[in-house]
């Protein structure tokens, strides 16, 4: 029923901080790769994911694009317009790609997240 133990007070502040110290380095180094991979200056060398990631934007963009466009011409409605009222997932032509299976469902799925949540678009 003394003075608590220096041994113990030690190891109680010792211990969890070399543990968050060790998990921090982990994080940075697997931020630090992550942030290399999306960096402009690697364009050339994308990572395969960034890269499948372009294309399933390019796929949908495509998609968009075909799809205001049509819609504009069927409806005689200037496409300009239906862009800022509509997004892809408006489509037919996405409605029926949905109903398919993939990774281009998971890369379009990511991107829509991404939009809502993040303003990327």
């Amino acid at each position: 029923p003394g003075a608590p133990s220096k041994l113990v007070v030690f190891l109680a502040l010792t211990v969890p901080s070399m543990v968050l110290l060790c998990y921090g380095g982990v994080v940075y180094l697997q931020a630090s790769r992550l942030s290399e991979e999306l960096s402009p200056s690697v364009a050339c060398a994308a990572s395969l994911e960034k890269r499948r990631l372009q294309h399933a934007w390019d796929a949908a963009r495509d998609m968009y694009d075909g799809c205001m466009e049509a819609t504009g011409r069927r409806d005689d409605i200037d496409p300009a317009a239906l862009r800022r009222r509509f997004r892809l997932q408006d489509c037919e032509e996405y409605a029926e790609a949905s109903r398919g299976s993939g990774a281009r469902l998971a890369e379009w799925a990511y991107l829509r997240y991404m939009e809502e949540t993040q303003g990327c678009s």
